[in-house]
């Protein structure tokens, strides 16, 4: 190739995704340092002019992505994609959620004790913090990124479950009849699924324990895709979680309701096999959210009040995705998750609607967060044209 000197050595770790699909642990272009300037991802952006001293020592410039590098001992530049832009997306909006929540909740009057989200943030944040501080001193990658996603999602869960209880204290009309009328247009015999499911002791424990697998799973999930090197999916996981709850929130101010349990007339003891606590146990705090005027918003005895849309199938399916891109663990959390989604309407007196519409914002959100993050599914790009893609004219 004329007026060019072809790299001495371009390595791909992981070569089947684009950089932008993948952690910057996975993905390494290595390339000699007398080249002024690279392009990344299409984008021209000057080397510094002067490599640090210590072989090793990684220092940040931009070319519209976050992008680390180095000098090695043979002369060499190592470049990588970092996932700063997910990460600071995640923090920015676990920060925001708090101010925004509170100061609604303040706005509309709703009682709040904070005693028990203090205690609960006193213990979580100084010990995580530590935690995190330890990881990213020692350079362990992994657990720092793990630590910080559970540490994030976590937090969410008091701003998210308090827009739970603001959405349902906005006290609109009970929506059980238009759920129940949008199953009807579907063809779904709601009583008649849950007669089949109870005739199956395996099948009805089997959904039992994937129904509650949900806070597991985003506990876990994360950890597997740090351990994995999924650093960008795994912040846009957790950000993904937030988003769905906030605007599962926001759409169920306008369909508050009593569950298909409740409206059907299906008793607990009707049951054989089925475990019904999750269809009725929300119900004494859905009652006193809209219409007790001493209600006091409690993070202690909070419990997930919504119905629809089903938060347990939009979740569902973030996690499916979340474990798509890991080929070894692909399909038995395709199948875990696809038996949570299915168990939000025999165990938690969620109406088939519910789980549609849980998976359209799921989908929906998972777009949004893969654009944001820019975890984008490209063609395969072998080691010689990707090589070349990262450097420039000499």
């Amino acid at each position: 190739m004329s007026g060019r000197t072809e790299p001495h050595k371009c390595s791909f770790l992981n070569k089947r995704r684009d950089w932008r699909s993948r952690s910057a642990a996975a993905e390494i272009a290595i390339f000699p340092a007398r080249w002024p300037a690279v392009t990344f991802l299409g984008e021209m952006s000057p080397v510094p002019a002067h490599f640090p001293e210590e072989s090793g020592r990684f220092c940040r410039f931009f070319t519209g992505w976050p992008v680390l590098w180095r000098k090695d001992h043979d002369g060499s530049v190592e470049v990588r994609m970092t996932s700063v832009q997910p990460r600071l997306l995640l923090f920015s909006m676990t920060l925001l959620a708090y101010g925004l929540v509170f100061t609604l909740a303040r706005a509309v009057g709703i009682a709040v004790d904070y005693a028990s989200i203090l205690k609960f943030c006193a213990i979580l944040v100084p010990v995580f913090g530590a935690a995190i501080a330890y990881s990213a001193f020692r350079r362990m990658e992994p657990m720092r990124v793990a630590l910080e996603c559970i540490l994030c999602g976590l937090l969410l869960t008091v701003p998210v479950g308090l827009c739970t209880y603001l959405a349902m204290g906005a006290n609109f009309p009970l929506a059980d009849e238009r759920l129940v009328r949008m199953d009807a247009a579907l063809g779904f015999d709601w009583r008649g699924f849950i007669r089949f499911v109870d005739a199956f002791p395996l099948l009805a424990e089997g959904l039992a324990q994937a129904y509650q697998s949900f806070a597991l799973q985003l506990l876990g999930i994360p950890v597997l895709l740090a351990a994995f090197g999924r650093y960008t999916r795994c912040y846009a996981m957790v950000l993904g979680y937030g988003l769905i709850c906030f605007v599962s929130s926001l759409i169920s101010v306008w369909y508050p309701a009593l569950g298909a349990y409740s409206v059907y007339g299906v008793a607990p003891q009707s049951l054989d096999h089925i475990n019904v606590y999750f269809g009725f146990a929300f119900l004494e705090q859905f009652h006193a959210v809209r219409s007790d005027p001493d209600f006091v918003f409690s993070f202690a005895r909070m419990m997930g009040i919504v119905t629809f849309p089903s938060v347990h199938a939009a979740v569902a399916l973030l996690c499916a995705w979340a474990m798509w891109d890991i080929r070894l663990l692909r399909y038995p959390f395709l199948v875990l998750n696809t038996m949570m989604a299915v168990s939000a309407v025999s165990h938690a007196s969620h109406y088939l609607v519910d789980v549609i519409a849980g998976i359209g914002i799921a989908s929906v959100t998972i777009s949004s967060v893969c654009f944001l993050c820019n975890l984008r599914v490209r063609e395969p790009v072998s080691t010689s044209t990707a090589g070349m893609a990262l450097l420039n004219k000499s």
